[in-house]
């Protein structure tokens, strides 16, 4: 933390997180040194699944999944493009998205489908110029690839690391992303209310009907904007206007 704070100081030639996991790798081997791992597990082909139909499984666990992936991926990832001014195709993405997502299930996978956190990374100042930002997804995806196909190597090295270390290089990779999301949540007035009780139900780590606190935030936070601040906002119109209804808007014109 020191180290990140210390490289947060106006303009550096080393990026903050990047330096703040360097420093802390750099405290792991010295304080917690890790010993070669040999995974005695097989190299792991992607096998072909029949999904099992389960009506408690698709309420319990496709619907959330599916809500939590339009609105911490889908909605993220397009919101932070349309910010750094570039023009994503919503629809054919959704659909292509979807798409593979089904694909993905028939080889036991969750989904595939466009990252939020990490569409918001790439697109950002920081990935470079405007024009050249794609590269940052190509790496991230090659990476990512490479890490799917070496999992069975790489998986038992980091169940060795740490659990706080592990914390602590998710939380400097999206510290960024999370404070531009709350000033985005919290910076339209009419949101606010709406904002304030979907970060608390996440925070709060609630299961209601097996659906987690994720799930329950979003669909919170969605009806008090859509009904609650719209309801106040209309009130505040009449108040405005000088009262309610169609007396209110008689008002100015008697």
């Amino acid at each position: 933390m020191l180290v990140y704070l210390f490289f947060s100081r106006g303009k550096q030639k080393i990026n903050p997180m990047v330096a703040a996991i360097l420093a802390a790798t750099l405290l792991l081997i010295a304080t917690h040194p890790v010993g070669g791992i040999e995974s005695t597990r097989p190299f792991i082909f992607p096998r072909f699944r029949v999904p099992d139909f389960s009506p408690s499984v698709f309420f319990s666990v496709s619907i959330p999944i599916s809500l939590l992936i339009l609105s911490n991926d889908a909605a993220v990832g397009l919101g932070a493009l349309q910010q750094n001014d570039f023009k994503p195709p919503v629809s054919k993405v959704i659909a292509i998205s979807g798409l593979f997502s089904i694909l993905a299930g028939f080889l036991g996978g969750q989904s595939a489908n466009i990252a939020g956190m990490m569409t918001a990374v790439c697109s950002g100042e920081e990935a470079g110029p405007r024009e050249k930002r794609y590269a940052g997804s190509v790496i991230a995806g090659v990476l990512l690839s490479l890490f799917g196909l070496f999992a069975w190597v790489l998986i038992p090295w980091f169940q060795t690391l740490p659990p706080a270390f592990i914390t602590l290089l998710i939380g400097y990779s999206l510290l960024s992303v999370f404070c531009n999301s709350l000033q985005q949540s919290f910076s339209h007035p009419k949101f606010r209310l709406g904002a304030g009780c979907a970060f608390a139900i996440a925070m709060s780590n609630i299961m209601v009907f097996n659906i987690s606190a994720p799930v329950w935030s979003v669909l919170v936070g969605t009806l008090i904007v859509r009904y609650l601040e719209e309801t106040r906002e209309v009130l505040s119109d009449d108040d405005a206007n000088g009262g309610d209804g169609e007396a209110g808007r008689q008002g100015p014109e008697k």
